[in-house]
C-alpha cells in the first residue's frame, strides 16, 4: 500500500514520507525544487534543498541551500562531493 501526504507544500509531509519509505536518513536525501513553496517543503523537512534556477514565474528560491541551473549542474556537484 502507498502511502501519500495529505497536506500540500510548503509542508514537508511528502519529503519526510519519502525519506521513511526508502528507509534512508535525511543526510542521505536532497530536494531539488524550483517553487517558493517546494523549498521551503525541503527545509521544513531538515533535507538539504537545491534550487533550480528558474525566473519564468518569479519563485522566490533565495532559502535554498544551493541553486543551480540544471540537473547536469546538479550532477557535477554530487560527484565532486565523493
Amino acid at each position: 500500500m502507498v502511502k501519500t501526504a495529505n497536506v500540500p507544500k510548503p509542508y514537508p509531509d511528502i519529503y519526510l514520507l519519502a525519506q521513511e519509505e526508502l528507509q534512508v536518513r535525511k543526510e542521505e536525501c536532497l530536494v531539488y525544487e524550483d517553487s517558493t513553496a517546494g523549498i521551503q517543503a525541503g527545509i521544513s523537512a531538515g533535507i538539504r534543498t537545491v534550487a533550480r534556477i528558474d525566473n519564468r514565474f518569479y519563485q522566490d528560491q533565495s532559502k535554498a541551500d544551493i541553486l543551480v541551473k540544471d540537473i547536469h549542474e546538479l550532477t557535477e556537484l554530487i560527484r565532486k562531493e565523493k
